[in-house]
């Protein structure tokens, strides 16, 4: 995971190529790694991130939707009489979104001082 390769590495650290399991790594790789990620889980750190949230949950309702329509086991998040919207963004921010952005703000302390405060809300 994200948090295992780069919590708790020291700024040395990320100028340091490391082997793991009989294969290089370029730190800076890991960081570019971990910013991409970044940018696939930032709706909530955006403006927009409602919008998107809508979007997605509706890509899910269809996809319930579907699977109702084929007698299937409708999929976690997927149930239009169930799924809550506001636990559904709680529950990303808090496991997913939260836990990414605490160690980017470790690794650059002004990131986490702008973007975690709006997080936090």
């Amino acid at each position: 995971s994200h948090k295992e390769t780069l919590e708790g590495k020291s700024r040395r650290d990320w100028l340091t190529p490391y082997t793991s399991r009989g294969c290089s790594y370029s730190p800076s790789m890991d960081m570019l790694t971990f910013l991409l990620h970044l940018s696939d889980i930032s709706n909530p750190a955006k403006p927009l991130f409602e919008y998107w949230t809508d979007r997605i949950l509706e890509e899910c309702y269809a996809q319930g939707d579907k699977e109702a329509s084929l007698s299937l086991p409708i999929s976690p998040l997927c149930d239009r009489a169930t799924t809550s919207k506001k636990q559904c963004q709680i529950g990303f921010i808090k496991f997913v979104v939260k836990p990414a952005y605490d160690i980017l703000g470790e690794i650059i302390p002004a990131f986490g001082a702008v973007v975690s405060p709006h997080i936090q809300k």
